[in-house]
């Protein structure tokens, strides 16, 4: 495991392009400049915004310190865009040493439930923190009952804490009746464009990591303006090489829920069947992720040799890179070449090797060069691709904004329970 740090990020370069196979014209830039811009002028959308809603940063920050002077395990229960943005950051940031710890209950797996209850060693030293956008997620409201009565059972009463819109909803009006301290996810701030609000910020808080450096992060990418329309027009111009599938391939181990975040981010955002004018919606690419360099040893294989219909982007990330400790000597002659050489050295030659060879079997790709794994860091990569994805969306005509593939699945389930 890395030694845990938590660098004073340099504002300035803290993500950058290093190096594309493939070129983008001046008029698909400008079409994502002018998209950018209509993006940032939308008043209705909050995501944004939120580097500027101060209040919201100041109610996770005293909230999540009051909760650590009280509390050492913090269970959040939430499902999608609920969870997946704490889960990124946690993994990257967590502290094995730390007395705060944070878990998850994301999924209604009653082994996994079961198994949650036996790693929590002090049921009174728990918090719950229920997060729904909606307030009425099937998934979270039976979680919670599932709590609420197995603490009934060991007489004993939750601690919890419920994070939602602020408008009538199951979840709210249950916590309003009893006394269970809230925290707002603005109206207009999607799930999944939610880990600014309290939905990240509160368990980050909990944990000691200062809100506002998250906020630092997010207002820098802000104003990435040329990065972000880049970015956004390499991948218009990759679909229209009919590269349908979006492969981020992050060169760390820490990264594996990050890639979930922003795999979810991506499909729920730019896949649609109709456009704003309600015509068929431009074809938009499946993501998915990887980790370096494990995964050159399960994935590379079909991305080298399959079908060229990859877009492959590559993040590095400085911090693993600079890791310096040398190796002094090999129990193998096979690799004596590696001796004087250290980790951070062998994944950036992986990297590099990587992407090479992928270019010489004609696959397209795009190398992003991210500075550390700070907290600011973390929150510039995250308001970037929701930027980027925003970016994309606007750029063709897509409510990147709604889910409406997801809504019969949830009512079918429901004729089921009913039935």
């Amino acid at each position: 495991m890395l030694p845990f740090r938590d660098p004073s990020a340099t504002l300035s370069g803290m993500i950058k392009i290093l190096e594309t196979s493939q070129k983008i014209s001046d008029s698909s830039k400008n079409r994502t400049e002018a998209a950018y811009q209509k993006v940032l002028t939308r008043q209705d959308l909050g995501f944004h915004q939120m580097p500027d809603r101060l209040d919201l940063w100041t109610a996770s920050q005293n909230l999540g310190r009051q909760l650590a002077d009280s509390y050492d395990n913090m269970v959040v229960v939430g499902i999608g865009g609920s969870s997946l943005g704490p889960r990124a950051l946690y993994e990257v940031l967590q502290n094995p040493k730390s007395k705060q710890k944070l878990y998850f209950c994301d999924n209604v797996d009653g082994v996994e439930f079961s198994r949650l209850w036996d790693q929590l060693s002090d049921l009174k030293k728990t918090i719950w923190v229920l997060i729904s956008k909606s307030g009425s997620t099937i998934e979270t409201l039976v979680s919670a009952d599932f709590i609420h009565q197995i603490y009934q059972q060991k007489n004993q009463q939750a601690s919890m804490v419920v994070v939602s819109e602020t408008k009538s909803s199951p979840m709210m009006d249950w916590a309003k009746q009893q006394s269970v301290p809230t925290l707002e996810i603005p109206v207009d701030v999607g799930g999944r464009f939610s880990v600014f609000t309290a939905v990240g910020m509160l368990p980050m808080a909990f944990l000691g990591f200062p809100p506002e450096k998250f906020r630092q992060g997010a207002l820098w990418a802000r104003g990435q303006k040329s990065l972000i329309s880049e970015l956004s027009a390499h991948f218009l111009t990759s679909f229209d090489r009919g590269e349908w599938i979006s492969f981020f391939w992050y060169y760390s181990s820490l990264f594996q829920n990050f890639g979930r975040w922003q795999q979810q981010l991506w499909a729920e955002s730019l896949a649609k069947t109709l456009d704003r004018e309600g015509k068929a919606a431009a074809r938009v690419s499946t993501p998915m992720w990887a980790i370096g360099s494990s995964d050159q040893h399960s994935l590379l294989q079909q991305v080298m040799d399959g079908a060229k219909d990859k877009f492959v982007v590559f993040a590095r990330f400085g911090e693993i890179e600079s890791q310096s400790q040398k190796l002094l000597k090999t129990q193998f002659p096979f690799q004596d070449f590696f001796v004087g050489h250290s980790m951070g050295e062998l994944i950036s030659a992986q990297a590099q090797g990587t992407c090479k060879a992928l270019i010489e079997q004609k696959v397209s790709t795009l190398t992003l060069h991210v500075q550390d794994l700070s907290p600011e860091c973390l929150g510039a990569q995250m308001m970037l691709w929701q930027l980027v994805v925003a970016t994309v969306g606007e750029s063709l005509d897509i409510n990147a904004f709604d889910q409406p593939g997801v809504e019969l699945g949830k009512r079918l389930a429901r004729a089921i329970l009913k039935s």
